[in-house]
Parts: structure tokens; C-alpha cells; sequence
């Protein structure tokens, strides 16, 4: 996998979008997950941070306040094209990868770095019905780790949130 270099030729770094063109927000892959676990296709430290930006809530414009217009096109365009990212769709389901970035943050401030499986299988949901199936095993961590009392907090903070 060859990562575009910060200082890529400008003839590899594809136009910026029309003005009044939508920006995209981007969503990982399989493959994206496998990287950011693994190192197993050898991004660039400058891709990888930029893959583990991208979050599906992110826009073109958001994450250009973390690299240069031009370099973050090149990165993109790169990330897509290797099967990293996907544009997020407009018909995708509302509030879906909110709904798992939440219940990621509220495992991670939970467990710590024990939530990292857990919150890769979450990323992966691509539903809520998919999403909820995870949910009992999400409790089950937080009691394991930290007792039933924990776990039915766990539980009702997730369900304040998802209401408030």
C-alpha cells in the first residue's frame, strides 16, 4: 500500500469539489478496522491518522482543520480508492453512527482499553436492530469488569442519552 507523501506532485492530488458541491462524510471498512487494529497494510502515519478522524459525523470541511485542503483530497481519495472509507450515503440512517460513536465513548470511559473489541464490533453495525444485538454484551463487560450495579447504570445513562 503506497500512501500518498505530504509532498505528492500536484498532478496526484485530485481538483477540490465545485463550489455548491455537497461535502461527504466518510465512514471505515472492514479493511480500515483491520488496519487501525493491526497495521496490516502499512498507511502512512499521516493516512492513518486520518482514518482514525474519520468517524462518519465528520464532513470534508471538519476534517480539514486537522491537514491542508489539498493534502486531505489526496488522502481521501486515496483512502477511498484502497477500499478504507466509503461515502456516506444520504439515505443512511439518521442518527446511527451517533448512536455508536456514544455507545463507544460511554464503554471507553467505562473499561478503558478493554472496550476496544467490543467498540470495533459496534463501529461495524449497520443498523440499529444490528446495533442493539450488542447491547447485552456491552452490559455484560461493564458488569464483568465493574459489578451489576455498574451495568444497569451503564444502561441507564445509555438510555437518557439516547432520549435527551
Amino acid at each position: 500500500m503506497n500512501a500518498l507523501p505530504a509532498n505528492a506532485p500536484p498532478s496526484t492530488i485530485p481538483p477540490a469539489p465545485a463550489p455548491g458541491e455537497a461535502d461527504s462524510a466518510f465512514i471505515k471498512t472492514e479493511k480500515a478496522l483491520l488496519e487501525l487494529r493491526t497495521r496490516e497494510f502499512g498507511l502512512t502515519p499521516r493516512a492513518r491518522q486520518l482514518l482514525i478522524l474519520i468517524d462518519g459525523r465528520r464532513d470534508d470541511r471538519a476534517l480539514a482543520q486537522f491537514m491542508n485542503p489539498q493534502e486531505l483530497l489526496a488522502y481521501l481519495s486515496l483512502l477511498e480508492k484502497e477500499g478504507f472509507i466509503r461515502r456516506a450515503h444520504a439515505q443512511e440512517i439518521p442518527g446511527l453512527s451517533a448512536r455508536k460513536q456514544q455507545i463507544c465513548e460511554h464503554l471507553t470511559q467505562s473499561v478503558g482499553i478493554l472496550a476496544q473489541p467490543m467498540n470495533q464490533r459496534i463501529l461495524q453495525a449497520q443498523d440499529h436492530a444490528e446495533l442493539a444485538e450488542l447491547v447485552p454484551a456491552v452490559l455484560s463487560i461493564v458488569e464483568i469488569t465493574h459489578g451489576a450495579n455498574a451495568a444497569m447504570d451503564f444502561e441507564r445513562t445509555l438510555g437518557a442519552a439516547a432520549h435527551g
